[in-house]
């Protein structure tokens, strides 16, 4: 959450916890944050973050076709 103009700090670390508490893996992004308008770039930063755990799935011990995402923005 933050609306974009900031992340918020109280909504990553202790639901990243609760996730990982259930067992998932977790990976938190610190997105693009600055003054409007910030057009595709959130998308841009979310689809960089799959991407990089999709090459990197072997390293990082994850399945690359079971990748999940949650946001607040």
């Amino acid at each position: 959450g933050g609306g974009y103009e900031r992340c918020s700090a109280r909504e990553t670390d202790p639901v990243a916890m609760q996730f990982l508490q259930a067992g998932y893996q977790v990976f938190s992004l610190l997105y693009t944050v600055s003054p409007a308008p910030l057009r595709w770039q959130p998308m841009i930063d979310a689809a960089g973050a799959i991407l990089h755990l999709r090459r990197n799935a072997a390293r990082l011990r994850v399945d690359p076709f079971k990748v999940a995402v949650c946001g607040f923005s």
